[in-house]
């Protein structure tokens, strides 16, 4: 157990502040994982984990990595925002050995461990507990991660990189597991999509309120070819199949202007009827574009509304989705101006809140 006090500071004037309009929509404190360095979004070597107050940027309470673990490579939240699951990881040593003549190169990933966080704001202390062992398989990477509402499952797509992953939940409490995994064709390799990305994505698994559905984004048939999508999986039904336990809910607009679409994000919002995408667009001509774009897209209709279209070759980073409310009216999401800044969006409006260049992510 790790156990860190809260530490509190008071301004000069003495005088207390109200927060906001923007910033009242959102919870009062978050868990941002940081690093010494100014690191990007995807680094995923973040030394410490802390929650900070969203009005002020304070920090509440810091852990780090328990030995052997040397970072933190990704966070996810409950929906009581006092519960929190980090990824920790050790050090990297790949073997020195060469795969033997013939032999394709070996699978390695550091190994890594899932812990439980929680924070009691009525102490301000946070406890750091080790989740089984087994749950990360070794040479296996955390692709993506979501906790479910309620806190009790864990959702995280894990495997070696880009191939033979799967789609796993785990029960926190009883420490069982469930896997789902597709494949396009017969001689494939089992996978679980994903979007590939290195580090663990925040924002590309998301649970719906009721804890019983997992949006994930994967490709929109079985077959060849197809096209990426996004899914949603009822966990409630029995079987390993990915693709048949689950239904396509929406998937951006094609692209007419550039010729690389990549996704960075998709989450669904708790009440299942919207879906918030991020995606990266690009081409490869003489003259280079690339566009970040953050999208929301109704389930029942698919109606496109684009929030921002954003030039990243002009000093803007690539936004990603850290909290949605249960409609998806309001969102937190990191890379909306340029530099390093984060802020709320509700509607057309845009709240800044007090962002510190030492953050690699974070989740409310």
């Amino acid at each position: 157990m790790v156990a860190a006090s809260l530490a509190v500071v008071h301004g000069g004037s003495g005088r207390t502040t109200s927060k906001p309009a923007g910033r009242a929509a959102v919870p009062p404190y978050y868990v941002a994982l940081t690093a010494p360095a100014y690191p990007d979004v995807y680094d995923g070597n973040a030394t410490a984990a802390e929650v900070r107050a969203t009005a002020t940027g304070a920090v509440l309470a810091k852990v780090v990595p328990p030995k052997p673990y040397v970072h933190f490579a990704g966070v996810t939240a409950a929906a009581d925002h006092r519960t929190f699951v980090l990824v920790a990881e050790e050090k990297s040593h790949p073997p020195e050995e060469p795969p033997k003549p013939g032999e394709g190169p070996h699978p390695y990933y550091q190994p890594s461990r899932f812990y439980l966080l929680r924070f009691d704001p009525g102490t301000g202390r946070v406890s750091l507990r080790a989740l089984p062992a087994a749950f990360i398989p070794a040479n296996a990477e955390v692709h993506d991660m979501a906790l479910s509402p309620d806190g009790t499952s864990l959702a995280a797509d894990i495997g070696p990189v880009l191939f033979a992953t799967r789609l796993y939940v785990f029960d926190l409490a009883t420490g069982t597991q469930r896997a789902w995994s597709f494949k396009t064709c017969a001689q494939c390799n089992p996978g679980s999509g994903g979007l590939g990305y290195g580090g663990t994505n925040v924002d590309a698994l998301s649970w719906t309120a009721d804890g019983k559905h997992v949006a994930f984004v994967g490709p929109n048939r079985a077959g060849w070819p197809s096209h990426s999508t996004v899914r949603l999986l009822d966990v409630t039904l029995p079987g390993s199949g990915l693709l048949a336990n689950s239904r396509p809910v929406a998937e951006p607009p094609p692209e007419n202007r550039l010729s690389m679409v990549m996704w960075r994000g998709a989450i669904i919002t708790p009440d299942g009827r919207t879906v918030v995408i991020v995606e990266e667009l690009a081409n490869d001509s003489k003259h280079i574009q690339v566009r970040d774009r953050l999208l929301k897209i109704s389930v029942a209709t698919g109606r496109v509304t684009v929030l921002n279209d954003l030039n990243v070759l002009a000093g803007y980073q690539y936004e990603q989705v850290m909290y949605s409310n249960a409609t998806g009216s309001v969102l937190v999401v990191s890379g909306v101006r340029k530099g390093k800044t984060a802020g709320i969006l509700r509607g057309d409006r845009y709240t800044p809140i007090p962002w510190d260049r030492h953050i690699v992510t974070a989740i409310w």
